[in-house]
Formats: structure tokens, C-alpha cells, sequence
């Protein structure tokens, strides 16, 4: 590949579980400059019909003050994404003082403080935070793999899913693009009723 326009590779840590009904996450982390490509992702569904997701970031601000391990709000400088602010049933990514990404979901918003699921590590202030928005997001992308079998989806030439996003109009309201460069993404799986297992690998990409 050429080292102008490849940022190196990432794959999940092996296959990725959780008892059933409980939610499978995976962020991967963003690389300044590059895009995340998903180039092979796996999903091996138990009997009931899964929508694993590759959710995007829609937004990007930061932290204006400090939050410590196991807070449960976060001060943002902006909680405005296209056309909506963060809500209950949105999600972020947080960067971590120790070079880690935590995914939080977010559960209210007073002003610019939003109530979170608590941090895992502690995030200074001008720590960034993405915001993807709601799982329904149109931007995001969606597999609905069969059940009880193996799905692999596969683009080397391309991607499966990729960050960045398409412009949109909303109400005469011009939405502009983004090319995803220096965002993270998460593999979803919300694993409903009947566990799954979910392996991915990509590139960092700047095409």
C-alpha cells in the first residue's frame, strides 16, 4: 500500500460477545489525517435476527472542563450535530487522559452539560468528544447478516463502511459533508435475545 495514503491497519481484539441482550461496542480509534475504513467484518448471528451498525461520528467538539473516572455528566463546548442537539438515546465517543476512547450513552442535556454513562478513565478539558448521534442516524451504516450463520462482508478494494458522511438539506438548511478524517468509529451490535460474535479489520485510509 502506499504510505502516503495508508495510515497503517486495526482489527478488533478477537471476536467480539456479550451475554445476550447486552449491547456489543467496539471503537476504533481515530488517526489524524485518515479516514477508518471497515474492509472485512464478520458476524456470526445466534438465532435471532441482529442489525449490527457502524456508527459515524456527525459531530466533533470538546470538553470545557475536566470530568474524572466514573463522572456521569460531561461540559461540552457545543452539543449541536446536523440538524439536532444531543438527546436522550444519543451516544459519544470520549478521549481519555490515558489515550483510550470510551462510548457513552447519553441520557439528558441541561445547557451544555450532558449526563452520560459513567467514564471509564478520567478526560481533561479540550479532551475531543464526537458526537454519532441516535442508532437510527441515517448516516450510519447497517448490515442485517442471517441467522444462525456466519455473514462476512468484504471490500479490499474499498470499504464495507467507512467514517464521513454525505452533505444533506434540512428545512433550506445546507448540511455540509464530512470526510471522516481523524474520526473514530463504533462497531454496534445491541445482541438482542440470542449472543453473536462480531470480528472486523480495516486501514487507515486518506482515500
Amino acid at each position: 500500500m502506499d504510505g502516503r495514503l495508508y495510515g497503517g491497519s486495526w482489527s478488533t481484539p478477537g471476536s467480539l460477545t456479550a451475554n445476550a441482550g447486552t449491547a456489543i461496542s467496539f471503537v476504533v480509534p481515530p488517526k489524524p489525517g485518515y479516514k477508518v475504513q471497515v474492509k472485512n467484518l464478520n458476524y456470526e448471528s445466534g438465532s435471532t435476527a441482529h442489525t449490527p451498525l457502524v456508527l459515524k461520528a456527525l459531530a466533533k467538539t470538546y470538553l470545557t472542563a475536566a470530568a474524572a473516572t466514573s463522572a456521569t455528566s460531561i461540559v461540552l463546548a457545543s452539543a449541536a450535530f446536523r440538524d439536532q442537539t444531543l438527546a436522550n438515546g444519543d451516544y459519544v465517543v470520549i478521549a481519555y487522559d490515558n489515550g483510550t476512547y470510551g462510548f457513552l450513552a447519553a441520557s439528558a442535556l441541561s445547557t451544555l452539560t450532558a449526563t452520560v454513562s459513567a467514564l471509564a478513565f478520567a478526560a481533561a478539558a479540550n479532551n475531543s468528544v464526537w458526537i454519532l448521534g441516535s442508532l437510527t442516524e441515517v448516516e450510519h451504516s447497517v448490515f442485517r447478516p442471517k441467522v444462525s450463520v456466519m455473514s462476512q462482508y468484504q471490500d479490499f478494494s474499498g470499504a464495507v463502511a467507512e467514517g464521513g458522511f454525505l452533505p444533506k438539506t434540512v428545512a433550506s438548511v445546507n448540511y455540509v459533508n464530512d470526510n471522516g478524517y481523524g474520526d473514530p468509529i463504533v462497531l454496534y451490535s445491541g445482541n438482542a435475545t440470542a449472543a453473536s460474535q462480531l470480528t472486523a479489520s480495516g486501514v487507515y485510509s486518506r482515500l
